[in-house]
C-alpha cells in the first residue's frame, strides 16, 4: 500500500505511482494541501495501512517536526524512498532515533533522463562522514564526472555529472538553443551525454555521491564551500532542528545566510558562536536568521525563493558570485 505524497506535476511522484501500479499495488492519494499536515500522512498511514511512500527531504522534516513522529515505529510505514534534493544526514538520524528499523532509500535522477538513474539503501552504521551517497547508475546508464571539458576519474574528486543511455531525452520541446546546452556530443565520442549542473564524486565503495548545483557551490578566500555541506553542519549544531543555507546579494558582494529552526531557546548570536567552533571563520555565514519552519514550495521542495524574501534578501547576482572550484 503506497502513499502518494508529491503533486502530480512533480515527476518525483511517478515512482509512488507506475511502480505501485504496475506491480498490482494500491495507490492512496490525498489532496496536496491536507498532506501538509503533517496529521494527515500520519493518519493515512496507520488507517490506509500504508506501507511505504516516496517524498523529498524537506517533506521528512516537516513530518519529523510533528508530535506523532515518535509513533513512526509501531505503523505500517516499513519502507520510504527520498529524492528531489540532498539529504541532511541530521534528519536520517532524526528518523532513524524515531524508527530504528524504517528502510530508507535515496534517489536520484533529473527529469531529462526520465527522472531516477541510481538508487541506493541508506544504513544508519553506513554512513561516513555525514557523505550520503546516492549510489550507482542503474543499468543501461551511463555517469561521467567533467571537470574543465575532461573526464575526471580519480576516486573523491569532484565534477560535474553528465549522464548518458536511452533513457535520455532527445531534446525540449521547440527549444533547440536550450537543447544545445543541455545536451553535449563532444565528451563521449557517439554518445549524447546530458549536462546536468550537479557536482558529485566517486567514493572509495564505487558509489556516487551528490555535493551540490555548480551554481551553488561557491569559493570564498580560497575556500570552496558547498551550501548543502554548510547546512548539514548547522543543522549539526545542539539547538538546531534543520538548517538551510542560501546565498544572497550583500551589496554587490557573496553573502551566506543561515535560515536556523531552533530547537531550543537560542538566539542569532549563540548560533554564530557554536558554528565557530565547528566551521572556519572562512565559512562561517555572514547572518543567521531564525525562522519557525522551512517552507516548501508546490513541488514540496525547500522554497529558497520565498525564504530570501521573506528575509528581505535578494539572490546573488550572478556578478556577485566567485568562481566556482570543482576539484576537491
Amino acid at each position: 500500500m503506497t502513499l502518494c505524497v508529491s503533486p502530480f506535476h512533480f515527476d518525483g511522484s511517478y515512482s509512488s505511482l507506475f511502480t505501485t501500479l504496475y506491480s498490482g499495488g494500491t495507490v492512496i492519494i490525498r489532496p496536496r494541501d491536507a498532506l501538509l499536515f503533517a496529521r494527515t500522512f500520519f493518519n493515512a498511514v496507520v488507517n490506509e495501512n500504508v506501507t511505504y511512500s516516496g517524498f523529498t527531504p524537506a517533506y521528512l522534516r516537516l513530518l519529523l517536526a510533528s508530535p506523532q513522529i515518535g509513533g513512526l515505529s509501531n505503523s505500517p510505514l516499513a519502507m520510504i524512498a527520498l529524492g528531489g534534493e540532498a539529504i541532511p544526514a541530521a534528519d536520517l538520524r532524526s528518523l532513524w532515533a524515531h524508527a530504528p528499523r524504517m528502510r530508507v532509500f535515496n534517489r536520484y535522477g533529473p527529469t531529462e533522463t526520465t527522472i531516477c538513474v541510481t538508487d541506493v539503501e541508506l544504513r544508519s552504521d553506513a554512513l561516513r562522514d555525514d557523505t550520503i551517497p546516492i549510489g550507482t547508475p542503474h543499468p543501461g546508464v551511463s555517469f561521467y564526472l567533467v571537470d574543465d571539458g575532461k573526464m575526471v576519474d580519480e576516486v573523491n574528486t569532484v565534477g560535474e555529472l553528465h549522464i548518458g543511455g536511452d533513457q535520455l531525452m532527445d531534446g525540449y520541446w521547440n527549444a533547440p538553443e536550450l537543447t544545445a546546452r543541455a545536451l553535449s556530443t563532444d565528451i563521449v565520442s557517439g554518445e549524447t551525454l546530458y549536462r546536468t549542473g550537479d557536482l558529485a564524486y566517486r567514493d572509495l565503495d564505487g558509489n556516487y555521491v551528490y555535493v551540490d548545483r555548480a551554481d551553488r557551490v561557491i569559493k570564498r578566500s580560497g575556500v570552496r564551500i558547498s551550501l548543502v555541506e554548510l547546512s548539514g553542519a548547522i543543522s549539526s549544531l545542539g539547538a538546531v532542528s534543520s538548517a538551510a543555507c542560501l546565498s544572497f546579494d550583500d551589496g554587490g558582494k557573496l553573502g551566506i545566510v543561515a535560515f536556523v529552526v531552533p530547537e531550543s531557546d537560542v538566539s542569532t548570536l549563540d548560533l554564530r558562536r557554536m558554528a565557530s567552533e565547528l566551521l572556519p571563520g572562512t565559512m562561517l555565514p555572514d547572518r543567521f536568521d531564525l525562522v519557525e519552519a522551512l517552507p516548501i514550495n508546490r513541488s514540496n521542495k525547500l522554497d529558497e525563493r520565498r525564504l530570501l524574501h521573506d528575509a528581505g534578501l535578494e539572490p546573488a547576482r550572478a556578478g556577485a558570485r566567485p568562481g566556482v572550484s570543482h576539484r576537491s
